[in-house]
């Protein structure tokens, strides 16, 4: 589960765009957040306190979009691999 405030941003796959990635504190391993932003709608989004479940350590986490990173295209099926 992960949401951000309405921004715009869309939780569905889009276009020329990437995935939120973070990084899990307990396991230190980054994870997606589901949610699919272009580097144009990422740089937009505001700095506000999100809350996203770690698939590594099953943890509902919150963090700060400054935390956040923007995925590059098809790395998802690296980390998941």
């Amino acid at each position: 589960y992960s949401k951000l405030p309405e921004t715009g941003v869309s939780p569905h796959i889009g276009t020329g765009g990437g995935e939120l990635m973070l990084k899990c504190p307990t396991m230190s391993r980054e994870f997606s957040t589901g949610i699919y932003v272009d580097e144009a709608g990422f740089k937009r989004l505001p700095n506000t306190v999100t809350r996203a479940v770690c698939p590594h350590c099953r943890q509902l986490h919150s963090w700060w979009t400054k935390e956040a990173r923007l995925s590059v295209a098809g790395e998802q099926r690296l980390l998941a691999g």
